[in-house]
């Protein structure tokens, strides 16, 4: 691995393991999580599709199928009924990872548009 490799990993290790402190954390606070309707369609329909079998779209009441939702639902299959938490802890760890950069954008365009001090 080269020097600058491993010194990209070490700035990135922190905020890493700060972003799943607190996705845990959100977790701990939340307990028990319950998937939605829509995380569950997704999850039944990975697992349709990943089983060789078509994915009932057209059952009552099903929610809107999203291709991406249902990719992104394959990273939870392995863990079967705990799959849903799973996947609350991934997005909440992107989130909170991407959550610093939305907030000093938006302070930043707040900033920008307020008008100037006399």
């Amino acid at each position: 691995m080269a020097t600058g490799s491993r010194a990209a990993l070490r700035r990135a290790l922190p905020g890493l393991g700060v972003a799943v402190a607190v996705a845990a954390l959100v977790r701990l606070v939340y307990a028990p999580w319950y998937g939605n309707y829509d995380v569950r369609y997704a999850l039944l329909w990975a697992r349709d599709i990943l089983h060789g079998h078509n994915p009932d779209y057209g059952a009552a009441f099903a929610p809107t199928p999203h291709p991406l939702s249902i990719t992104w639902s394959t990273i939870g299959l392995p863990f079967g009924d705990s799959g849903g938490s799973v996947m609350v802890m991934v997005a909440l760890t992107i989130s909170s990872l991407r959550l610093p950069s939305v907030m000093v954008t938006s302070v930043s365009a707040i900033a920008a548009a307020a008008p100037p001090s006399v």
